[in-house]
């Protein structure tokens, strides 16, 4: 059963990736600590995600340790998230963490846009992008009809 303990992490002036805010989050247990993925945004109003330990006992919690630099940084200008990396969701497969992640570019003819990039790491602490492009996935979806099969991806 869920029970809300509360705000865990908050802003922090003193740690630049997480400056403003301290948001959208993806946990790993690991051993007997819990580690926060967070999306913070840092004093330009660009996010990055960066890694808060926390351990909880019961109903209390205590914040272990915050990294002051971002397990994922943004990407260099023209990148699909130049503006901005965050909503983090992390997946272990095999000896290898994957970060699936939401990267942010200003402008167009909306204020922003959005695109998914995955990122990958051998510790769960430095993620490095896979591609300097967007992830796109797309399904395959089968088309019935009276001249056969279609497949559209």
């Amino acid at each position: 059963m869920e029970k809300k303990l509360g705000v865990l992490i908050e802003p922090d002036v003193s740690v630049p990736w997480m400056a403003t805010h301290a948001g959208p989050s993806h946990v790993r247990v690991d051993n007997d600590q819990v580690l926060v993925y967070v999306s913070g945004r840092d004093i330009n109003n660009v996010s990055r995600v960066g890694i808060v330990a926390v351990r909880l006992s019961g109903e209390e919690h205590s914040v272990l340790s915050v990294s002051l630099e971002p397990c994922l940084e943004v990407g260099a200008v023209g990148l699909f998230d130049e503006n901005g990396a965050s909503y983090p969701w992390i997946i272990q497969h095999d000896e290898l963490f994957y970060m699936y992640y939401v990267g942010w570019v200003n402008g167009g003819r909306s204020r922003f846009q959005n695109f998914t990039g995955l990122a990958i790491s051998e510790d769960g602490f430095r993620f490095e992008r896979v591609k300097e492009y967007a992830q796109y996935w797309t399904a395959l979806i089968w088309s019935h009809s009276a001249q056969g099969r279609a497949a559209f991806g």
